[in-house]
């Protein structure tokens, strides 16, 4: 099954534990009663694709990074503050990664990054993906 990630940096800095129990309860509100990621949400669950918000308060982008990771998702949705992460998330994920514009509108950064499966890497002389590795690595 496929999953689609929404991850938030939240703007969460304090050292108070309850305060920012509070904050992320009130982030993941407001996230849930947006109309444009709610109309993702139905859209995701129709085409039956795992759609989850995560709110995450740490060092980013290694917390947003690993939980994506964690989720195993397909897909990364970024929220706007995040948009300064995104030479680490496209260097760290192989997942699809959109970015939320200021407008609700999504920005699709890229598609998932192809993966080559091959039992011997890249020296497999009959595999024709591995004959292609090697011929762009030698121009």
């Amino acid at each position: 099954m496929d999953t689609l990630a929404f991850l938030s940096s939240g703007g969460l800095f304090e050292t108070d534990h309850k305060i920012v129990e509070e904050e992320v309860t009130k982030k993941k509100e407001e996230l849930h009663n947006n109309a444009s990621i709610r109309e993702i949400s139905e859209q995701c669950e129709a085409d039956k694709i795992q759609f989850q918000i995560e709110v995450l308060q740490g060092n980013l982008p290694e917390v947003a990074v690993n939980a994506a990771i964690r989720l195993e998702a397909t897909s990364v949705i970024l929220d706007r503050q995040m948009k300064k992460y995104r030479k680490d998330f496209k260097k760290s994920l192989s997942c699809a990664l959109l970015i939320m514009k200021r407008d609700n509108s999504m920005q699709h950064l890229r598609g998932p990054r192809e993966t080559h499966l091959c039992d011997r890497g890249n020296g497999n002389a009959s595999c024709v993906r591995c004959k292609e590795l090697n011929q762009n690595s030698l121009s």
